[in-house]
This record gives C-alpha cells, structure tokens and sequence, in this order.
C-alpha cells in the first residue's frame, strides 16, 4: 500500500511536464474532486468516464494523445475497473506500447482484489491503490 504523500512526492517531481489523465468513477462528484485534484497539481484532463466500457473505448481511439495516469474506480456499471484497466494493458502490450501509470481508487475491495489488482504478473497491474474516501483537506 502506498501512502498520500508519496505518489504527491512523484506527482510534484512530474509536474515539470504538465501530466495527462484520464479519470474513471461512475459518481460524477468523484469525477469533479478528481478533476479539481489534478488541475491543483497543474495537470491536464483529458477524458472522464463513467464506466469502464468508455474508459477501454476512450483509450483505444487516443492514439495520439495518451494519458500519464488513469485513475479508476474498480465498482462501476457495464464494465468494472479491473476489466477495463486488464484490458488496457492487453492493448498495451499487443502494441508495444510504455504502460501508463494506473492508479485504483475505490470504496469497496477485498483484500484479494486489492492482491490481485497490484500483483504484477497479473492482468490489472496496477501501479498504486488508495481506498476512498480520502480527506477532502488534502485536495
């Protein structure tokens, strides 16, 4: 599990380049708090998404401008953010393309999900994991 001020840390570091994200919650106040968040940092949104489904199209049809991170919520209507994000590193991999960094935000996971999602050899290989809520000060 990493901490908040961690991947601050890295985000602060990155931010010399103005960094890209996609945003994936089917609660469009998460989306907003997202959005805030990034453009606090000085980031740039390029898409939001309310379901896995459209995060997997979105970035499918982005061929020339892909995210530095996603950030997704695994529990979502029409396709969950496990199989929208394994799908994406499928792609990824089929077109050689450097993996972009993914980022779990969720409310509800186990603790297998949360194994399964950040294990390496797995399908999801996710990069960091957070459970919400996260406090509202820290955006």
């Amino acid at each position: 599990m990493y901490r908040r001020s961690e991947i601050e840390s890295q985000l602060k570091f990155l931010t010399l380049k103005k960094l890209k994200f996609l945003l994936v919650d089917d609660s469009l106040m998460n989306l907003n708090l997202f959005k805030d968040y990034v453009e606090k940092i000085s980031g740039k949104v390029l898409g939001q998404c309310t379901n896995g489904e459209k995060a997997w199209k979105w970035y499918q049809n982005q061929a020339s401008q892909k995210p530095d991170f996603i950030i997704t919520d695994i529990d979502m209507p029409v396709m969950d953010g496990k199989t929208s994000s394994a799908k994406i590193r499928a792609y990824e991999m089929l077109t050689k393309q450097n993996p972009v960094n993914l980022v779990i935000l969720t409310g509800n996971c186990t603790e297998e999900e949360l194994k399964m999602c950040m294990d390496k050899k797995g399908a999801v290989k996710a990069d960091y994991f957070y459970r919400k809520p996260m406090p509202l000060s820290d955006c």
